[in-house]
């Protein structure tokens, strides 16, 4: 798996083989905004399980860290989050446009997901995407819009 994650790109932070984990450094997917701008760099935490009866667990955590250019300290850690729904609704937010900086972290990451599973011989849907996932509609349309 430290070959897939450094073939796309993540330089390894951690690894823990007894514990099945690993860790990435952050790695730069985006850039938004004039003033001020921000920077977005991504971090896969996975941990890898086998079970007593022989199957093996992936769960995989995207993180993302949001920093101001202007001001180094000036930064947040928060776990990916995307919005799913009807194409159209999608489109109103702009961090999930084609080119918003959710819409690049989520494929940055599940281009990964997709390496992983088949590597593993396991299905996309297999793997533990631990990812918050807000539906489009009215009532959460404040949440999707971060």
């Amino acid at each position: 798996m430290t070959t897939i994650l450094v073939g796309r790109g993540f330089d390894i932070k951690a690894t823990d083989r007894e514990a099945g984990l690993i860790t990435t450094e952050y790695k730069k997917f985006a850039a938004k905004g004039t003033d001020p701008p921000f920077d977005y760099y991504l971090q896969i935490r996975t941990n890898i399980r086998v079970l007593p009866s022989g199957e093996v667990t992936i769960k995989m955590s995207p993180f993302v860290k949001e920093q101001n250019r202007m001001n180094a300290a000036a930064f947040t850690e928060r776990e990916l989050s995307y919005c799913e729904g009807e194409a159209k609704n999608i489109r109103q937010i702009d961090s999930m446009h084609n080119d918003g900086w959710q819409a690049l972290g989520q494929l940055s990451f599940m281009n990964v997901v997709t390496d992983i599973a088949t590597r593993v011989g396991m299905s996309v849907d297999d793997i533990t995407k631990n990812v918050t996932r807000t539906p489009k509609n009215g009532f959460l349309a404040k949440e999707c819009e971060q």
